[in-house]
């Protein structure tokens, strides 16, 4: 856009921006769903040192094995299985961050491209219980690793009765989430 001989400082095909990010679906509301985000942090798992290994764990296809962890990565949680829908596939560099979860509006367009058996799925919901914590000004904390998480406040709020999901999304899908078709 310009304005009366006033040159835009940023063309906008520069400033616009477009990704996608791997998701796992932990658990679905009505209008929303708290995920937790897949990364293969430009190929190279968690070996910067920036990163702790000790919150993420390998997301992997379940055609093939899971990936070795790489250097560095001796403290990951325990790799997870994944069932990819028709040519859709897995880096081995893929890793799950359990502690920085997120919820999503449901209208955000999504594309299912996977699921996670209801058995690694309960894995999946057992890790993001230990490290999605709250303290008493309602703040998400991570826990010290040596503490004992049964003796921690948790965000219970966040998973279904495991009596009262529907198996659907036990496996990580729902008929309240959208869907683009691609």
């Amino acid at each position: 856009m310009e304005l009366e001989g006033i040159a835009p400082r940023y063309p906008l095909a520069e400033m616009a921006h477009q990704s996608f990010q791997r998701i796992v679906v932990v658990k679905t509301e009505d209008d929303s769903s708290f995920c937790c985000p897949i990364s293969t942090y430009g190929g190279e798992g968690c070996v910067e040192k920036a990163l702790l290994p000790e919150i993420h764990g390998i997301i992997y296809d379940i055609k093939h094995e899971p990936p070795t962890p790489l250097a560095r990565e001796e403290k990951l949680v325990p790799p997870v299985g994944a069932v990819m829908y028709g040519e859709h596939t897995l880096p081995q560099a893929c890793r799950l961050n359990y502690f920085k979860g997120f919820w999503i509006q449901h209208n955000i367009p999504v594309m299912f491209t996977g699921k996670i058996p209801t058995d690694q799925m309960e894995m999946v919901k057992s890790a993001v219980r230990l490290f999605v914590l709250q303290d008493t000004e309602g703040k998400t904390t991570r826990p010290s690793l040596d503490e004992d998480p049964s003796t921690s406040p948790r965000t219970d709020a966040i998973f279904d009765d495991p009596d009262t999901t529907s198996q659907g999304e036990k496996d990580g899908e729902s008929s309240k989430s959208r869907h683009t078709g691609h």
